[in-house]
């Protein structure tokens, strides 16, 4: 059987290219294969995700494609493709195909036939359980996303991984002899039989003859939607902005500093001590700033497509890009006031108790700033305050700014343009062009977030130079 020639893998690329071979077969077979009718109501032509564009292996001479290609150059999309690992994934997905895939498929399978069945699989299939793993579910990958779903699928996932069942089974005795010497429909008897579905629950009521839509995960980005569904959503608010731990340090590392930046187990103790603290607390009034929601993830990542380091679609820093950027400063300011030339471990409590008053001043001012104050008064919203929480608070905003310009400075195929520029370049794509038209938008929608994030600390730095 073909199965038992595919490496297992349990999750992960490795286990969509073994769902890939197996689907590429099936396809292949045509009104042969058991799952024919399911097979037809699949897109004849290959999915066209993000991963694929410009791949002249999958689609062919695709002008549009390579275009597009060249536009997601430094947007979120090209972070999301190389992962937690910054690789190219089509590197492995070839590699696969040309030392496995090729010689389980049979020779009319080309590596476009594998990368069409590939491109079917990211973009429907989804974990059922411990038991079918990673599978394509007919009926159920039918349905389209939107963020506000009308139902989600439920599948009971802790089932038996050798036989699938969801109650007790010969395999949950201790004593169970191998599979081959016992039949696999042992149950006891005081366990009813539980049905192997995958279910569709329906979270609202849904109005007659509207579409019911699914979702694909509650926090899925334009930039991973594209790169891995090969569509965008209007106005995605989990859309971000982000940057690995070295970037920031690279950055902000060719700018004139008077000290070397943190290190990154310094910034890690910083950031855990003042996350304790009351005075993280206070961060959550801010209108600048949010705090990212982790999904239950037991560590921070601080680099790929699920970096913390990240501006959202609301233009708001996130706290723990905010603290690195505070420590920065701050660091500087500790230095200048008590003349060291490196910071002692007892700095690390004064660093925490300065970013403490860093964020309180900051929010007091961001109120001031915001009340409807008498023009003719001009009260100086900076009256009263810690000089020197201020002076980190102004090199911040710079920071910020620094920031912000330098990622604008690297998306997209003309960077140099100014975002209306951009603009006029998007009105001026054929709608037939539909990957570039994604390409460009999604530089817009970037641009953008970074230009709305450089405004508000623009205006908070203007009001400290006042």
């Amino acid at each position: 059987m073909l199965a038992d020639k595919i490496p297992p893998a349990p999750y992960g690329l490795g286990a969509q290219l073994a769902l890939s071979v197996a689907l590429c077969c099936e396809l292949e077979q045509a009104e042969a294969s058991r799952w024919y009718g399911y097979l037809q109501s699949l897109p004849s032509e290959i999915v066209p995700i993000a991963l694929l564009w410009g791949g002249r292996d999958a689609l062919g001479s695709d002008p549009d494609g390579e275009t597009a290609r060249e536009w997601i150059t430094g947007t979120e999309i090209e972070r999301t493709l190389r992962g937690e690992d910054n690789q190219d994934p089509m590197d492995e997905i070839r590699g696969y195909y040309h030392s496995i895939a090729a010689h389980l498929l049979p020779a009319s399978c080309t590596i476009s036939h594998f990368l069409r069945a590939y491109s079917l699989v990211s973009s429907r299939a989804f974990m059922v359980d411990a038991y079918h793993g990673l599978s394509m579910v007919p009926i159920a990958d039918a349905f389209n996303h939107i963020t506000e779903n009308h139902v989600h699928l439920e599948c009971d996932f802790d089932v038996c991984p050798l036989c699938g069942s969801f109650a007790e089974c010969t395999h949950d005795r201790e004593d169970a002899p191998p599979a081959s010497e016992e039949p696999m429909d042992w149950q006891s008897p005081s366990v009813p039989t539980v049905a192997d579905t995958c279910d569709m629950v329906a979270n609202r009521r849904i109005p007659a003859g509207s579409e019911v839509f699914n979702t694909y995960g509650a926090r899925k980005s334009n930039a991973a939607l594209l790169a891995w569904y090969g569509f965008a959503l209007d106005g995605n608010e989990n859309d971000v902005v982000g940057w690995d731990l070295s970037d920031v340090a690279q950055i902000l590392g060719g700018e004139t500093l008077a000290f070397p930046l943190p290190s990154e187990g310094s910034y890690k103790a910083v950031l855990r001590a003042w996350l304790s603290s009351l005075g993280s607390m206070v961060a959550d009034e801010s209108r600048l700033l949010y705090r990212p929601d982790l999904d239950g993830a037991e560590e921070r990542s601080f680099s790929g497509p699920s970096t913390v380091l990240c501006v959202n679609s609301d233009a708001q820093l996130s706290v723990y890009l905010w603290v690195y950027l505070t420590i920065c400063a701050a660091t500087q300011e500790l230095r200048l006031a008590r003349g060291l030339g490196e910071l002692v471990p007892e700095d690390g409590e004064r660093l925490v108790a300065l970013l403490g008053a860093v964020i309180a001043e900051q929010v007091a001012l961001e109120k001031t700033l915001e009340e409807e104050v008498d023009e003719a008064a001009e009260p100086d919203p900076t009256a009263g305050a810690d000089g020197t929480a201020l002076l980190v608070m102004l090199r911040v905003a710079e920071l910020v700014d620094t920031l912000c310009e330098r990622r604008i400075s690297k998306i997209g195929k003309h960077p140099s343009l100014s975002t209306a520029q951009v603009g006029e370049v998007f009105d001026g794509i054929p709608e037939t062009h539909k990957k570039t038209r994604l390409a460009i938008a999604q530089v817009l929608a970037e641009r953008s977030l970074l230009e709305s994030c450089q405004e508000d600390w623009r205006e908070l730095r203007d009001a400290l130079q006042h």
